[in-house]
């Protein structure tokens, strides 16, 4: 469901009240108008957002989680807490930590042997 590079990014922008296209691709580094249809599409599509059309000469869309959108976006961001913390113990015993868009969507550091549970 949110196996693509973007998706979370895209739940997550949501869950923080950003809900039209334009403030999407401003808020969401490096992202496409294309990818972010196609995510927005695709998020469409496993329902966990909808999509509101506003009537008038400026055609106005918003976006929002739904229910199902809402509590996903609760996990990954417990996700995202957990691998923050996980990477700062990894900075206190020496462990590489991935930086980026590995290290947001959960990438664990390269191993070492003073890495290894227990061994900290």
């Amino acid at each position: 469901m949110v196996g693509c590079k973007w998706s979370a990014a895209v739940l997550a922008a949501l869950g923080r009240g950003v809900t039209r296209p334009g403030q999407l691709e401003r808020f969401i580094p490096g992202i496409s108008t294309k990818v972010l249809n196609e995510r927005l599409r695709k998020l469409l599509g496993y329902r966990l957002i909808t999509r509101r059309e506003f009537p008038g000469e400026v055609h106005r869309v918003e976006y929002e989680l739904t229910d199902t959108g809402r509590k996903l976006t609760a996990i990954i961001e417990q996700w995202r807490d957990l691998d923050e913390a996980h990477a700062a113990h990894a900075r206190v015993v020496g462990c590489r930590v991935p930086t980026g868009a590995a290290r947001s969507f959960g990438a664990t550091p390269r191993r070492r042997r003073d890495c290894q549970p227990g061994l900290d």
